[in-house]
């Protein structure tokens, strides 16, 4: 919210919307009020993403793909939240308004690439609109604002148990298979936050039963204890 600053009324694009921060990006946006297209891997993760409130879900694989994009931007975009790179972030830069703001969380279509970086990089291919249009490009890591953990934590929370965020836990059984459930993600294969179960029993209590039960105040205070001793290491180094 900070980098992007969604506007009410602005086009907001998201990259990896089917995933557990696109999904989040998705509604978050849509509580600013703004009109959110969503980009995805399937058509089973667009619906699942038009059902979190976006107002158009696109699949980037489907062949007529840039073109569904720009008659999905009339108006260009706005704010771009930029988790995949790739054939999306081409498809996207032309589009960008003047003065767009560019979050740039991940680009994991390019992590594998020799030297971190694909063919065709779209900060390449763009550069030039990136100076004309005086767009704004920032990469985002979540450590930079872990002394804000708590009021955001805090605030996601109060959202979830209002039913205004939605989540979805996409479970792998076994620790046995973490090594493939990671590399499922690099995959696209994915949906929500892809988490590892241990076993087959069943969570002494869903996660939204358990933040019913006024778990707040306690998630929120080991945010806060955790950045504490975070902070104070780093102060001592």
């Amino acid at each position: 919210m900070d980098i992007g600053k969604p506007e009410e009324g602005e086009t907001v694009v998201v990259s990896g919307a089917a995933g557990a921060v696109g999904s989040l990006v998705v509604q978050l946006a849509k509580i600013s009020k703004c009109r959110v297209v969503a980009i995805a891997g399937s058509d089973q993760k667009c619906a699942w993403v038009k059902s979190l409130g976006a107002d158009v879900a696109l699949n980037y694989k489907a062949s007529d793909f840039r073109s569904a994009m720009k008659s999905a931007c009339p108006s260009g975009v706005d704010v771009y939240f930029e988790n995949v790179g790739g054939s999306s972030a081409e498809a996207v830069f032309p589009l960008l308004n003047d003065f767009a703001r560019v979050v740039a969380c991940g680009m994991i279509a390019h992590y594998e690439a020799d030297g971190g970086m694909a063919a065709g990089n779209p900060l390449a291919l763009y550069s030039p609109q990136i100076v004309i249009k005086r767009i704004h490009i920032q990469g985002f890591i979540c450590t930079d604002i872990i002394p804000k953990f708590p009021v955001i934590i805090g605030k996601l929370v109060g959202l979830v148990m209002k039913g205004k965020l939605k989540y979805k836990m996409d479970e792998v059984v076994g620790v046995e298979n973490s090594i493939k459930a990671l590399a499922g993600i690099f995959q696209g294969n994915n949906m929500g936050k892809r988490v590892i179960r241990m076993s087959e029993q069943p969570a002494v209590m869903p996660m939204r039963q358990f933040l019913m039960l006024k778990a707040r105040p306690f998630v929120v205070g080991a945010f806060a204890a955790v950045t504490a001793g975070f902070l104070a290491k780093s102060r001592k180094k």
